[in-house]
């Protein structure tokens, strides 16, 4: 069983300590923390997850501390975490093969098995198991491979641990953002996402 955790819609108030979602009773084998933004001249990835860590444009963290101890506390619980990149909202976009590159760099850096001490690294020590792509937007989608093909490049350096790229495309055919990006990207999993074929739906019979 694989859930996103993060960001709730309506400010909806959820648990901020995302170990308690990781018992071995809850059943859950993969956790997905949603969502951080990117790109448009930034590489440094930003956004909010939970109801505390925050990563600024300019690179620094702000309370991230507890959400790190929270990962480790869920990977000793045999639970697989991730970090998402994108959402349905937001205003992240590649804009060249550099920048996917060095935005693939900087994530590896940051949350990666690196050795690497000139990035800053927001949850501390602790590693995600690697890295899962919500693209819901067309901007740049032709770059998506470089940044993929970035952090692949780092998980063949290292042979301890295990990593892991995801997606999360929609179930229109042709899928309006992400086709392409899955076309030419190796993804271990995709969650499709079924409930937007009820979306439109109702909005065909609403119009």
């Amino acid at each position: 069983n694989a859930i996103y955790w993060g960001q709730n819609g309506g400010n909806a108030f959820q648990d901020n300590d995302v170990s308690t979602y990781c018992v071995p009773e809850a059943g859950i084998d993969l956790l997905v923390l949603a969502f951080y933004e990117y790109g448009n001249g930034n590489m440094f990835p930003s956004g909010t997850i939970g109801q505390s860590c925050s990563l600024l444009p300019s690179g620094d963290s702000f309370q991230c501390e507890d959400l790190g101890a929270a990962i480790k506390k869920c990977q000793m619980n045999g639970v697989t975490v991730l970090l998402s990149l994108g959402g349905a909202t937001g205003a992240y976009y590649l804009s060249s093969q550099q920048e996917a590159e060095m935005i693939g760099q900087h994530l590896w850096d940051a949350y990666g098995h690196t050795k690497s001490d000139v990035v800053h690294r927001p949850s501390g020590t602790t590693l995600v198991n690697g890295w899962d792509f919500d693209i819901e937007t067309s901007g740049g989608i032709e770059c998506y491979q470089y940044l993929i093909n970035n952090l692949q490049s780092n998980f063949n350096s290292v042979h301890s641990n295990r990593y892991y790229i995801t997606g999360a495309p929609q179930s229109l055919i042709p899928e309006p953002n992400m086709q392409q990006i899955i076309a030419n990207s190796q993804f271990e999993y995709l969650w499709v996402q079924l409930y937007t074929i009820l979306a439109v739906q109702l909005l065909v019979t609403l119009s």
